[in-house]
């Protein structure tokens, strides 16, 4: 008799383990990826080359999070995902190629009077972040 409780037991709570939906996160805050150690090398050869450049705290920082909340349609609940991601302000191939400019050919002035490091300034100043988060019915689905 006990066995056949533990069974239906079993095969109750199975059923309602198939009809959950589990919330999803990811998380990722790898700081030794080529693009964040590019950008670092990138921005502190352009701090040799440039004077009193301002670079933003974060311009190198990346971070990835993503998560996805349980629907629970049964009790009328919404789901609901959250994504924030914050990259370089330059890719890998910037990064490297910003890294091997000469001094002197970044200070150069153009025709315009403006130079590299003007240009670059406005760069590492750029909002490297991006969020989204959603809630939606569960009927949408």
């Amino acid at each position: 008799m006990r066995i056949k409780t533990l069974l239906v037991g079993l095969v109750l709570t199975s059923g309602l383990a198939v009809r959950a939906k589990a919330s999803t996160k990811e998380q990722d805050d790898n700081q030794f990826r080529e693009d964040v150690i590019a950008c670092e090398e990138a921005v502190s050869h352009v701090n040799e080359c440039c004077a009193g450049l301002a670079v933003q705290a974060d311009a190198c920082h990346y971070s990835h999070y993503y998560y996805e909340g349980d629907c629970g349609c049964e009790e009328g609940g919404s789901p609901e995902s959250r994504r924030d991601d914050v990259w370089p302000v330059v890719t890998a191939a910037e990064g490297h190629r910003i890294a091997g400019v000469d001094c002197a050919a970044m200070q150069a002035k153009d025709a315009d009077g403006t130079s590299q490091c003007t240009r670059l300034a406005a760069e590492f100043q750029k909002v490297n972040e991006s969020h989204s988060s959603s809630v939606s019915s569960c009927h949408d689905y």
